[in-house]
């Protein structure tokens, strides 16, 4: 496997570092992201069609993940790595974002960090 095809599998992985305020709540926030993550779970987005009328789009995370892994790291922090399928389009990054988003708004004071990769 040459250097650039290593490069093109690793461009739809990303790894992200979710910190919690106490252990407790990276317990909380693990039981719920293990169901939010899961690959029949749905995120549904409403936008104006072209017709200028609300339009219902239901996107299930398992069409644009192969995987979505959780890890622990430390006490209070937890691992997710996204791996998006070879045959998706851009979208997979907003539902990334999407999943995040909906853990945010659920247990405030998370942060989250991308980690660099080194080359």
């Amino acid at each position: 496997m040459n250097s650039s095809s290593v490069m093109n599998m690793d461009w739809r992985t990303i790894t992200c570092v979710i910190d919690c305020k106490s252990p407790e709540t990276m317990r909380e926030l693990e039981k719920v992201a293990v169901k939010e993550i899961g690959p029949n779970h749905t995120i549904i987005r409403t936008m104006k069609s072209g017709h200028g009328e609300p339009e219902r789009m239901v996107y299930r995370l398992g069409d644009y993940f192969e995987n979505i892994e959780l890890q622990h790291e430390e006490s209070n922090r937890l691992i997710l790595t996204f791996h998006a399928r070879h045959d998706v389009d851009s979208r997979w990054k907003d539902l990334l974002m999407a999943v995040l988003r909906a853990l945010g708004k659920r247990f405030a004071g998370i942060t989250v960090e991308f980690p660099r990769r080194q080359t």
